[in-house]
């Protein structure tokens, strides 16, 4: 996947603006990083959801990977109190779960990458489908860890140089 700067800088900045507005109409926070297999209950496949993530947003970098499971448990934690979430996590997943097995012969889970894409290829069109991944996208993107893996310095006010904005801080030269 080809993204210029401009694209991911859009991507960014409207994630950021969907959870802060959430924020700010009262959205409860959710304790992602207290979530452990055990308390995502049993509705949701948290191994074939951790595999589609992964696939979502591939990473070879440990750092990055454990990033995507980290958006993987957040979205588990925010279906269990969001009933419309809760159904297309649990519609992708038994849908990805069930075409693995039709065709395979194993869980969702257990494909390697190569097959895993080409079962996520048959559903890729279909509203559930598409709602998880703009899930995905908003959650991961939105750490700043990668933000930096992917060379995003950062918002101009998190330094404490903030005078000049981003071309005072080399913004323009960045290898992309």
């Amino acid at each position: 996947m080809d993204v210029d700067r401009r694209e991911f800088l859009t991507l960014v900045g409207c994630s950021a603006l969907a959870l802060s507005a959430g924020a700010l109409l009262g959205a409860k926070p959710t304790l992602s990083w207290a979530a452990t297999t055990d308390d995502l209950g049993r509705a949701t496949n948290l191994d074939t959801l951790y595999a589609a993530v992964e696939r979502i947003v591939p990473h070879a970098d440990p750092e990055l990977k454990e990033l995507a499971r980290q958006t993987a448990r957040a979205i588990a934690m925010r279906a269990q109190s969001d009933p419309a979430l809760r159904q297309t996590v649990e519609q992708v997943v038994g849908e990805l779960d069930e075409r693995a097995q039709k065709t395979y012969n194993r869980p969702f889970a257990k494909l390697i990458a190569e097959q895993q894409i080409i079962i996520m290829e048959q559903i890729q069109s279909s509203r559930a489908f598409q709602h998880l991944v703009n899930q995905v996208l908003a959650d991961y993107y939105d750490k700043p860890q990668v933000w930096h893996a992917l060379g995003y310095p950062g918002p101009v006010n998190d330094h404490e140089h903030m005078e000049g904005g981003y071309l005072a801080r080399g913004y323009d030269k960045l290898d992309w």
